[in-house]
């Protein structure tokens, strides 16, 4: 049961724990070297809470039954999870494809992030928190944001409104993964899961939110976002759609 006491304590403390640990990490993370090894350490927490469930089962009843998500990336969270591993694990951080990854990742883990927690099926259907695999699925959520809020505050993703190109490529990777993953099972002959919700609409009572009506919604949605981030955060010639700055490029060229 969604929103019972326990479910709304624990995002109450999930939300000051983030909030307490990025200020900390903020104040006292001066160093490329100390911010990267931050990052590194987030993501790595993040994948291993995620596959705990498995060992744990594993220690307790000798064998364990290993959920295919945890296998395939078949969930937009999923994904996001592993991109901000591949992200925080990067050599260099320099070029077109580095940034899409990361602004994709830092849009994808942050809503994925807060859906996971807030609206998580597992313990919907199982609300115990004494449960390990129902606790390990919110904390991993809440690692993640920790992750990509940290792309912000460390200075890696900048809000723009380019950053509509990198969630348009990104969802495009997004339904890529999905249809691998469809076919997969299929040539295993195996029942396919709504990877990427390719099969289906996510939640029932709502088929009109599909994966086409989601791409448009989130496409939108940063570019809404970010456009009004600029003009409410930026110096009118920083901004990417301003008149100051089209009149500074001219008289620079003249």
């Amino acid at each position: 049961m969604l929103f019972d006491g326990p479910h709304c304590l624990f995002m109450l403390i999930s939300a000051v724990a983030i909030a307490g640990i990025l200020v900390l990490a903020y104040r006292f993370l001066k160093t490329d070297t100390a911010k990267n090894v931050f990052l590194q350490l987030t993501a790595l927490a993040v994948v291993l809470i995620h596959v705990s469930p498995i060992y744990e089962d594993f220690l307790r009843d000798g064998e364990a039954l290993v959920p295919s998500n945890v296998l395939f990336p078949i969930y937009p969270c999923n994904l996001a999870m592993w991109f901000l591993l591949i992200y925080a694990f990067l050599p260099t951080r320099k070029g077109a494809a580095a940034r899409v990854l990361g602004e994709f990742t830092l849009y994808l883990g942050t809503v994925g992030g807060i859906i996971g927690i807030a609206a998580n099926m597992n313990y919907a259907s199982t609300p115990d928190l004494g449960n390990w695999s129902i606790l390990a699925g919110l904390l991993s959520h809440s690692v993640m944001l920790l992750g990509c809020f940290w792309l912000l505050a460390g200075g890696y993703v900048r809000i723009r409104v380019r950053n509509t190109l990198s969630v348009i490529i990104g969802m495009s990777l997004m339904l890529l993964d999905g249809f691998v993953i469809i076919q997969i099972f299929r040539a295993a002959k195996l029942d396919p899961p709504n990877s990427m919700f390719l099969l289906g609409a996510p939640l029932e009572g709502f088929e009109w939110l599909d994966t086409a009506t989601i791409g448009v919604l989130a496409v939108t949605v940063t570019f809404l976002f970010t456009l009004a981030y600029e003009a409410l955060a930026l110096p009118a010639e920083e901004r990417t759609f301003s008149k100051k700055k089209s009149k500074k490029e001219v008289n620079k060229n003249v």
